[in-house]
């Protein structure tokens, strides 16, 4: 929860600067903008966002789309994102639950003593 809140506070500082100045720039619609909102409108919402990109509750893809158009750091830290969840915290959980399975598939003291 750490990490979401960590990279959904720094993409909503920076997109909320980039809707600051994007105004002085003539932002192509509404519509884009209302994108944006939809997915880096708050922290909640960007944790969220965050969240199903991690679990594959939706591609990362499809956001990415969307993020790319606030800027390029916005851009990077979702890339930085992705990779950090998708390697390290992914690897670290699926380590834990193999490790558990190989305790629980040795065979106890007593049934080996049956053996012998």
């Amino acid at each position: 929860v750490l990490i979401f809140y960590m990279f959904a506070l720094l993409l909503v500082n920076n997109t909320a600067a980039f809707l600051e100045q994007e105004p002085l720039k003539e932002m192509q619609d509404d519509a884009q903008i209302q994108g944006i909102l939809n997915i880096l409108g708050s922290v909640q919402q960007t944790m969220m966002t965050l969240y199903m990109t991690a679990t594959g509750g939706d591609d990362w893809a499809v956001f990415y789309s969307v993020i790319k158009q606030t800027g390029f750091f916005n851009a990077a830290l979702f890339i930085a994102y992705i990779g950090f969840v998708e390697i390290a915290v992914m690897n670290v959980l699926t380590g834990l639950f193999v490790e558990s399975a190989m305790k629980l598939a040795q065979p106890d003291q007593e049934s080996c003593a049956f053996e012998s």
